[in-house]
C-alpha cells in the first residue's frame, strides 16, 4: 500500500497525543490542564482559576497560561481579565488559536481546555501532512513529513499550550501552495499567520517582495488583500486593549531585532555552558541563512531570467 501524506499526519498526531497522555499521567498526575504549564506564581484569571488548574509549585509558569486565559476571553467581556495577562495586546495580537478554540467550544467554558488541545492537534495534522505532501511533489517519501515533529516550536507547543506550532504548520501549508500553484491556499495561509503572530507580516512581505520582482501586480494586490482581515479584526478589537499598551512606538520594532538583541546580551548559563551557547549561536547562524539564502535564490533566477 502507498504511503499518503494524510497516512502519515494522522500516525503523527495519534503519536502526539499518546506522548501528551503519558506527560499528563506521569508528571501531572492526570490533570490535562498540566499542559498549559501554569505557574503558582501567577494569578490566575477568574475563568481559569475556577476550573483548579494544575499549577507549576514555585514558579512563573510558561506563555501558554496566558493564551489559555484569552481563549476563555477572546472578545474581551471581562474589562479586569487583562490584569491577569502579562503582555494583553501581545497575547490577544495572537488569537487565532485560542480565537478557534472558542469558536470549537462554542464559547462554552468547561468545554475550551480541550479545545484547544484538539486546535493544535489539527493544525499538527495539517503541518505533517503539508511536508509530506511537498516532499512527494519533490518525489521523495511522504514518510518525509514526519520531520515535522522534530521542530522545537512543534513538540513545545504541544507541552506548554504555545501557538507557535500553528504558524509552523500555515508556512508549511502556505509553502505547499506555493509549490503546487494554489493562490486560494497561499492566501488562507498569510491571513492566518497574521492572526497567529506579527512576523506572518515577514511571510507577506516575501510574496509582495517575489511579485514585485515577477510584475505580476494582480498576484501582489492578492497577497496584500491577505492582511485585510486582520486589519479590519485589530481595528474593532484592538481598542478595546489597554490603552496604555497601544503605543506604536512600543511596538513596532525592526524585524528580528530580538535576534539582535540576543547577539549582544546572550543568556548566561551555568550548566554545560559551552554546548549550550554553540547551540543558541547554531540556531541563530540557522536563522540568519533562512534570511539570506532566499534573497539569494531569488536574486539568482532574476539574474538568470535577464540572461535568458
Amino acid at each position: 500500500m502507498r504511503i499518503r501524506p494524510w497516512h502519515v499526519a494522522t500516525l503523527c498526531v495519534l503519536a502526539a497525543l499518546g506522548w501528551q497522555a503519558l506527560l499528563v499521567q506521569g508528571r501531572f498526575h492526570g490533570d490535562w490542564s498540566g499542559l498549559f504549564y501554569s505557574g503558582a506564581l501567577i494569578e490566575p484569571s477568574p475563568r481559569v482559576a475556577v476550573e483548579h488548574p494544575y499549577l507549576f509549585p514555585k514558579s512563573t509558569g510558561f506563555d501558554g497560561q496566558y493564551y489559555h486565559a484569552v481563549a476563555h476571553d477572546p472578545f474581551h467581556q471581562d474589562p479586569q481579565a487583562f490584569r491577569y495577562i502579562d503582555a494583553p495586546q501581545l497575547r490577544y495580537s495572537r488569537i487565532l488559536v485560542p480565537l478557534l478554540s472558542y469558536g470549537l467550544a462554542l464559547g462554552r467554558q468547561g468545554r475550551i481546555d480541550s479545545s484547544f488541545r484538539l486546535v493544535l492537534l489539527a493544525f499538527l495534522w495539517l503541518g505533517v501532512w503539508s511536508i509530506a505532501a511537498i516532499a512527494v511533489v519533490r518525489g521523495a517519501s511522504a514518510l518525509t513529513g514526519a520531520l515535522f515533529l522534530a521542530v522545537p516550536a512543534v513538540y513545545m507547543s504541544l507541552e506548554r499550550g504555545l501557538v507557535d506550532l500553528a504558524s509552523c504548520s500555515l508556512l508549511a501549508l502556505t509553502a505547499w501552495g506555493a509549490l503546487t500553484k494554489r493562490n486560494g491556499v497561499v492566501w488562507l495561509g498569510l491571513a492566518g499567520a497574521l492572526f497567529n503572530r506579527a512576523d506572518g507580516w515577514v511571510l507577506i512581505a516575501g510574496f509582495v517582495a517575489v511579485s514585485v520582482v515577477a510584475k505580476n501586480f494582480s498576484q501582489l494586490a492578492l497577497w496584500l488583500s491577505a492582511a485585510i482581515p486582520k486589519l479590519v479584526w485589530d481595528a474593532v478589537w484592538g481598542p478595546k486593549l489597554p490603552s496604555v499598551l497601544l503605543d506604536p512606538a512600543k511596538q513596532l520594532q525592526f524585524p528580528f531585532s530580538f535576534l539582535f538583541r540576543i547577539l549582544k546580551t546572550p543568556r548566561a548559563y551555568k550548566d554545560f555552558a559551552f554546548w549550550l551557547y554553540a547551540g543558541d549561536y547554531l540556531a541563530y547562524l540557522a536563522m540568519l541563512l533562512l534570511i539570506v539564502i532566499p534573497l539569494w535564490r531569488l536574486r539568482h533566477k532574476r539574474d538568470a531570467a535577464s540572461v535568458a
